[in-house]
């Protein structure tokens, strides 16, 4: 489930104007509005998100006239035209340096990204700010430090591995005597209870990375509030997106307009009934409302307080406007997952709000399990350029360390350079096969039976192969069926599997299938739908889905605001008809 569009392509091929089976493009978005471009030096991701008249205006100023025709439309306007107005921004960006002009764009407001190689990235002045980066012990060696910043309890400095593994049975013991005891709702659960139950979540998320994390807590039990704004619920915000179908899961609606008089003493009273809050607004948004970590820690001294923040709430890159392909371009991301000749692919999917989702849900259950332990809660700054270099950590270490700066090479193995590390088509598909050792590579040989990959019996000769190595298999492959390829060369203990696409997920994967994953749904908007589910099985058992996404903004108003914010039922519909609740 953590592509950001291929499911929902497959299984919303009646409501959407896009292609059912999820199409190869490169880095170009499934929206069409984030893609890369070349420029005079170096490549952009380009995007005319969230405001598009910053972009075209900074293009007429710079005496690109080009971009006068595009000045005055809204972006719901522009994406119904989207590929015409991106082909304007690609030739505008193709008179530029990338660098210098993604240092102009940022100060006017436009959320363009150059893409930085991993010494630009390392270098970033804001990973420096917020000491990113951290000697581990008294060594040379420097690495990323830490996922996320904890207020109370935060992550200890690199140490240097352990001389010998820790024996299992060690591990076992140390786990085994701490006493539940000390934690109130573990000494309290029964055996059916799910491992959030009693959990309440004030969601103040959007588009992908805050409600992928709110999401998970939602399926592990907690009881999630997501409190949006009709003003600002458009396009994939919307409840009769799909989108929102997908990522909206489990969760109750309720409305507030934070410009309102009485807004915020309502949301005391809802913050005052939370355990966690989680936003991912731009850094300073909550603050204007008056939601700032200080003042509602005072309201609500146990709750875990999470921010999700392009580059987090402080130093000079805190308030770069970035989206996850963005993000892409500047932590190093983009960078490595090109082809060695090429500078213009990267994942065309928002891979980097799908690891801050990952991230911001298992730092927050961190959070609550010590919350037990320290008796209060603390906040979470996130920032998801660092999730994004973290998560491409060896290369940081590399050059920090080495000074060995990690380039592309499409799908070659960037640590182990392992021999074969590469997709191949078959006569209908693709399939991915690894040799992670002589031995599999001895038996995967010995099934080719080609002349011309005898006495490779070491990977560094291998190396010295590649290419004849990569050409062998191909052209074994061309003739036969993914399938059998997949069943042959696992029945001999090589890493083989079919590339697959939605449709195989859904209808053809057996281990999918056997395990539960996909589960039959009626939704009041959408009517009768697959979805998946939370990706782990909890004591042997698939956890249930116990709400959908919600039909229409504010749905549990009612609800929410009387049970949770001390208001009656009339004083609820009097905020609905003044405005209060929009």
């Amino acid at each position: 489930g953590s592509v950001e569009n291929i499911l929902m392509q497959w299984l919303f091929d009646d409501i959407l104007p896009l292609p059912k089976v999820a199409e190869r493009q490169g880095a170009l978005h499934w929206l069409r509005a984030y893609d890369l471009a070349e420029c005079r030096n170096g490549h952009m991701m380009i995007t005319l998100t969230p405001t598009p008249e910053n972009a075209f205006k900074m293009m007429v100023d710079g005496g690109f006239e080009e971009g006068r025709k595009w000045l005055g439309y809204e972006v719901e306007e522009l994406l119904l035209r989207i590929d015409e107005p991106m082909d304007t921004m690609r030739r505008w960006v193709r008179e530029h340096d990338a660098m210098d002009l993604w240092e102009e764009a940022q100060q006017r407001h436009v959320a363009v990204g150059a893409v930085h190689d991993i010494e630009q990235a390392c270098a970033s002045p804001q990973f420096e700010h917020r000491n990113f980066f951290n000697s581990v012990g008294d060594s040379k060696v420097v690495m990323p430090s830490r996922l996320v910043r904890f207020s109370e309890t935060p992550a200890e400095a690199p140490r240097t591995p352990a001389f010998e593994d820790t024996p299992v049975d060690e591990i076992v013991k140390r786990w085994s005597t701490i006493d539940p005891a000390t934690c109130d709702r573990a000494s309290q659960r029964s055996a059916g209870d799910l491992p959030l139950d009693g959990i309440r979540v004030l969601d103040l998320t959007w588009v992908l990375a805050g409600p992928f994390a709110t999401r998970m807590l939602a399926d592990l039990g907690a009881d999630v509030i997501r409190v949006q704004n009709e003003e600002h619920s458009t396009l994939v915000n919307r409840p009769d997106y799909p989108y929102y179908f997908i990522w909206g899961r489990g969760k109750r609606s309720a409305t507030i307009n934070m410009k309102h008089s009485q807004s915020l003493a309502v949301m005391r009273k809802l913050i005052e009934n939370c355990d966690v809050l989680i936003e991912n607004y731009s850094a300073g948004v909550l603050n204007r409302w008056g939601l700032d970590w200080e003042t509602v820690s005072e309201w609500n001294p146990r709750l875990v307080y999470v921010t999700m923040s392009g580059c987090g709430h402080d130093g000079p890159w805190s308030h770069v406007i970035s989206y996850a392909p963005t993000v892409h371009a500047i932590c190093g991301i983009t960078h490595l997952t090109n082809f060695a000749d090429r500078g213009d692919v990267g994942p065309g999917f928002s891979l980097n709000d799908h690891l801050a989702g990952f991230a911001a849900a298992s730092s927050t259950v961190a959070a609550l399990l010590a919350r037990d332990v320290i008796g209060k809660g603390q906040h979470i700054d996130m920032a998801q350029l660092e999730i994004g270099t973290y998560c491409i950590g060896p290369a940081a270490l590399d050059w920090l360390s080495n000074e060995n700066m990690a380039q592309p090479h499409g799908n070659q193995d960037g640590l182990q350079d392992h021999i074969p590390n590469e997709v191949y088509p078959c006569a209908d598909g693709f399939v991915a096969v690894t040799a992670t050792d002589d031995e599999q590579w001895s038996r995967l040989a010995a099934l080719l039976a080609n002349p011309e990959l005898m006495g490779l019996s070491t990977e560094t000769e291998r190396r010295a192969e590649r290419d004849k190595i990569n050409q062998v298999f191909r052209e074994w492959g061309a003739n036969q069926n993914t399938n059998s390829v997949v069943e042959l060369l696992q029945s001999i203990g090589v890493p083989v599997a079919k590339v697959q696409n939605a449709d195989d997920l859904i209808n053809e994967d057996p281990q999918l299938a056997a395990r539960g994953f996909w589960r039959d749904a009626t939704h009041d908007v959408f009517g009768d739908r697959t979805i998946d589910t939370f990706p782990a099985l909890w004591n042997g058992r698939r956890l249930p889905t116990r709400l959908l996404s919600p039909s229409y903004l504010g749905e549990h108003n009612f609800e929410v605001w009387t049970e949770l914010a001390g208001l009656d039922f009339e004083e609820v519909a009097e905020g609905i008809g003044n405005g209060l609740f929009s």
